[in-house]
């Protein structure tokens, strides 16, 4: 279908990303994963391919317009609880890195992968403070990382990272800034270092 659109037929094209099951007992668990944050790095992947290869894909932005950790209304105390930041940073980072203009929680009050808790006088869960201080310090140019094993030492896949353009409006900007995210799921592990991780970023998303 996309195939017979012309460029300006579309402003945006949009998809739901839901990576885990809200009823899971093994969510808590499964979240840190890198197989388990991958799989989102796949689905994204593969729609920008599909996308940019028509014709109307060329010339309109591609959304994630709903997500959350989890389906069925997510996992009380784990998507609206400090472990989905893993997932909610590394989807962030990844979904910037592949060319997506806009990502849309699901949702800002409600169920159990809500930002604003209503059942304790609408106070933040952490990943709205996560999104506030992403929307504050980082911006749509993302840098492109390579990772490489070390020379010497075990191979730890525990790390990733997101650096982009810090925006011009961060607080104590100064020209040339850049702002990076590093996310550890180890949890044995608090100072691996970044070299551990064989990953490749080579888009460099639009300003």
């Amino acid at each position: 279908m996309l195939a017979l659109l012309k460029p300006d037929d579309l402003d945006a094209i949009t998809y739901h990303m839901y990576p885990g099951f809200g009823r899971s007992l093994d969510l808590p668990s499964l979240i840190p994963q890198a197989g388990w944050l991958d799989f989102t790095h796949q689905i994204m992947a593969a729609t920008q391919r599909a996308v940019q290869s028509t014709a109307a894909g060329r010339a309109t932005e591609l959304w994630i317009g709903e997500t959350a950790a989890a389906w069925a209304s997510g996992t009380a105390g784990v998507c609206n609880g400090f472990i989905s930041g893993f997932w909610w940073l590394d989807q962030l980072g990844y979904a910037a890195s592949s060319g997506h203009g806009a990502m849309c929680r699901q949702c800002l009050v409600g169920g159990n992968y809500t930002l604003i808790d209503q059942l304790e006088g609408f106070k933040p869960n952490p990943d709205y403070w996560s999104a506030w201080i992403w929307r504050q310090t980082m911006c749509t140019r993302m840098v492109a990382l390579t990772h490489v094993k070390p020379f010497e030492g075990d191979f730890k896949p525990g790390t990733r990272g997101y650096m982009s353009c810090t925006p011009p409006t961060a607080p104590g900007y100064k020209p040339g800034a850049l702002t990076f995210v590093y996310i550890n799921t180890d949890a044995h592990n608090a100072s691996i270092l970044m070299y551990q991780q064989v990953r490749r970023l080579s888009y460099l998303a639009p300003v």
